[in-house]
Order: C-alpha cells, then sequence, then structure tokens
C-alpha cells in the first residue's frame, strides 16, 4: 500500500513538471467554464447556438446573423437573425428572433470583408464588376457601386457611412474614390489622370502602379497614402486638411506586386501606422514600419523585419501597436520600443476589427501559441493583458469575432457558436 502511495506521488510530481515546463509561458492562463472572473474582468457564457456553419456580429452588438449547418447547399432562406438586448436594469442580455429568415445571400456572412450594422450590411458581390452592396436587413438593396476595374477590398467607414475604392497594381491607372453608402453617389476623387493617354505615355505604365492605400480614423475623417505621401482628407468633402512627405522607402509609392503587404492602419485618435515591405531586390534596402502622429509627424521608424513583418494593429487610443508573424509582439506606439513577445501566430480573419478591448489595456486574440519546447497549443481565444503580457484566460475554439465595444466575444467550438459576455466592472 506504501509503495502504490510513492508510487503516485511520484507519477502526479512527474505531470506537474512535465505542465510546467510545457506550459511555461502561459502559466497564468485559465480556462473559461460558464463563468470566471480574473485579472479584473468577469467571463460568462450567455448563449451557445448550435450547428452554426457562418456568423457575422454587427459592429454594435445588437444583430446576429448565422447559418445552421446543412447536408445540402446553403439557401438564401437559412440566414437566421437574433436581435441581442441589454436590460438596463438587470443587465441580462436577451436573444431574440427577430425574423426566422433573411432575405441575404448566405455566402456574404463568409466574405473577407463584409460588415454588418444595425440597420445595413455592406458587402462585395461576386460578379464580375465586383459591385459594393448596401442593404437592408430585409434584403431591400441601397445602393450597388460598380468597381469596373480590378480594386482591392474597399475600405468601409467605422459607421458604415462610407466606402473608399482603390486600384489594385493592374487597373488601368491609380485613383480613390469615395462614396456614400447609403445613396451609392459619388462624393469625390483623387489621383485619376485628367488625361489617362497622356498618363499612359509620360510614366512609361500601361497599368496602375502606385500604391493607394485608406485608412478611416472616423466616418468623418480618411488617411491616404499615395505615391509616398501621407493625406488626411475630410471624408465628405474630400478637403485636404495636410499633406505629409515623410515616407524615406524610394520605392514606396510603388505597389507591384508587394501591394498584399503594404498596410496602413490608424487609431481612433489619428494615429497612423504604415508599413512597407521594400522592394525585395538585390542591393535594396529592407521595408520600413512607420508611425505617424495626427499631424502628420514622424514619431519612429523601424526596419520590417522579423514578427514586425506582418499587418499591424493599433489600440484603439494609440498606446500601443500588435504583430503577429512567427512572434507575436507587442510595441510601445509612443517609442518603437519592445513591451514583450512570445513565440506563435495570430490567427486574423478578414473580418477582424481590432484586438483590443477597453481601451488599450486587453487583448483578445485568436493564436496558436508555442510553448519553450515547442509544443503547439493548437487554436485557441486568449484574453492578454497588454502592459504585462501575461495570459489571463485562455477558451478553445476558432472564427473569434466581436462587437466593437468588446461587451461579447464569439467564436466556433465544435461546430457551434459559443457566445461569451466580458465585463469591465472591476478593471483599474
Amino acid at each position: 500500500m506504501f509503495n502504490r502511495k510513492i508510487s503516485f506521488l511520484l507519477v502526479l510530481s512527474f505531470c506537474f513538471l512535465l505542465g510546467m515546463a510545457t506550459r511555461k509561458e502561459v502559466e497564468n492562463v485559465r480556462e473559461v467554464a460558464e463563468a470566471t472572473e480574473v485579472g479584473g474582468l468577469k467571463i460568462e457564457l450567455v448563449q451557445k447556438i448550435e450547428s452554426v456553419s457562418d456568423y457575422l456580429i454587427s459592429k454594435d452588438g445588437k444583430i446576429l446573423l448565422y447559418t445552421p449547418k446543412t447536408t445540402g447547399q446553403t439557401r438564401v432562406s437559412d440566414v437566421r437573425m437574433l436581435n441581442i438586448a441589454e436590460d438596463t436594469k438587470t443587465k441580462v442580455l436577451s436573444f431574440k428572433k427577430t425574423r426566422s429568415t433573411v432575405d441575404i445571400d448566405p455566402e456574404v456572412l463568409n466574405a473577407s470583408w463584409t460588415e454588418l450594422f444595425e440597420d445595413k450590411i455592406i458587402y462585395r458581390d461576386r460578379s464580375a464588376s465586383g459591385n459594393v452592396i448596401t442593404r437592408n436587413l430585409d434584403g431591400t438593396i441601397l445602393s450597388k457601386i460598380p468597381c469596373y476595374y480590378v480594386v482591392w477590398d474597399p475600405v468601409i467607414s467605422p459607421r458604415g457611412k462610407y466606402v473608399v475604392v482603390v486600384p489594385s497594381y493592374d487597373a488601368d491607372y491609380p485613383s480613390l474614390k469615395v462614396y456614400e453608402t447609403e445613396t451609392g453617389e459619388k462624393l469625390w476623387e483623387k489621383f485619376t489622370p485628367p488625361d489617362i493617354d497622356k498618363w499612359h505615355e509620360e510614366t512609361g505604365q500601361n497599368y496602375n502602379q502606385f500604391y493607394v492605400g485608406a485608412s478611416f480614423i472616423s466616418d468623418d475623417s480618411l488617411v491616404v497614402c499615395y505615391n509616398g505621401e501621407i493625406y488626411l482628407f475630410n471624408t465628405k468633402t474630400g478637403n485636404n486638411y495636410w499633406k505629409k512627405e515623410i515616407i524615406e522607402d524610394k520605392n514606396a509609392k510603388f505597389s507591384t506586386f508587394w501591394v498584399e503587404e503594404i498596410y496602413l492602419k490608424c487609431s481612433n485618435e489619428g494615429d497612423i501606422i504604415f508599413s512597407f515591405p521594400g522592394m525585395q531586390n538585390e542591393n535594396e534596402e529592407s521595408g520600413y514600419v512607420y508611425s505617424i502622429t495626427n499631424k502628420g509627424n514622424l514619431r519612429w521608424k523601424r526596419e520590417r523585419e522579423g514578427f514586425l513583418d506582418a499587418i499591424p494593429r493599433v489600440s484603439p487610443f494609440g498606446k500601443y501597436v500588435l504583430f503577429g508573424l512567427g512572434e507575436v509582439g507587442l510595441l510601445d506606439n509612443k517609442k518603437g520600443e519592445l513591451v514583450w513577445k512570445f513565440e506563435g501566430d495570430l490567427l486574423g480573419t478578414g473580418r477582424d476589427r481590432n484586438y483590443f478591448a477597453f481601451g488599450d489595456k486587453y487583448l483578445i486574440v485568436n493564436a496558436k501559441v508555442l510553448t519553450e519546447n515547442s509544443v503547439q497549443a493548437g487554436e485557441k481565444v486568449y484574453v492578454i493583458n497588454s502592459s504585462s503580457g501575461k495570459f489571463i484566460v485562455k477558451l478553445e475554439g476558432n472564427d473569434l469575432c466581436f462587437s466593437n465595444d468588446k461587451k461579447m466575444i464569439m467564436f466556433k467550438n465544435n461546430g457551434n457558436l459559443y457566445i461569451y459576455r466580458v465585463s469591465k466592472e472591476n478593471v483599474k
């Protein structure tokens, strides 16, 4: 009997040490059951919807569209809509089926940049012209904005009032067009050559090679990069507040085939991050990541290498910049210095909006994390303290999405959709 106890204790100790060795980097992680309160946050499961194929939450967190899994092809009649409301007194969330079906193509829910709002949905259709469609939730088309030339995915303003259409590298010429979504009216256009034939002749280009990038600070303010210069425009009028020539990469004005790796991101406060990979030709210097203030002044720049060679995510108030490729790293945006990093990859989706919750205090990410001996932790949803890099909570799942205020996070696991509410009453 005594020997059995000794054996049991040895096995238990070995398992404990093995767990410490393989999970040292995530030792503060807690699994979430129905509800937990940890790290100044309360996270509770509020809804589970079984057998979900695709889903989309509105930016304000009030509407959820989803399609149930079917054995055959998903039809328009399969799209379901739930209205999400919070009781002002009890703070309890309710999920009410407002309509049994919604007249929207199910493929829209899985589109890379579809955005759902309280009263409309904006997406790009699959026609040859790739129209930008704005529809009421009953299916009525409000506008159809043509994209006759090859363009990158259009950029939608935070409240869905405007959409910006920019060309890809193989469009006929450079341009930037701003439309009002509900009317489809073109408000203004920039950078389009007045004489396209003459432009082709003078530049020696048979097609556009200039990178045109756009990112919204708010519905009223639009940041644009063109020809290696940064502009701030009034979205409605097209008035130019300022223009700065601070990009030093001599090839940064060109898109060529690297355009999918050029990133322009903004915070709610107007902080601008511009990331250009360089042309990667012989004798060319590497690209850079630039941090620019809301006045258009250069704050810092760093060579784009290692984990910096990825899509930057700027926190809402501009305090941090997040990168994730091979290593997930956080920079202090005021100084450009590393705050923390760990081995792993962010599992971003085309529809993720911002990883930061409750201002700049927490990160909510879908990631694969590697421990010290390269054990793959799998696809999980992590809640991380921004300033310390400590893992607070982990949840099993993928396909993460959340409302803009981060009151709700949701993801799929084993074909089911899980919806959690994250409370910030204890956040200091």
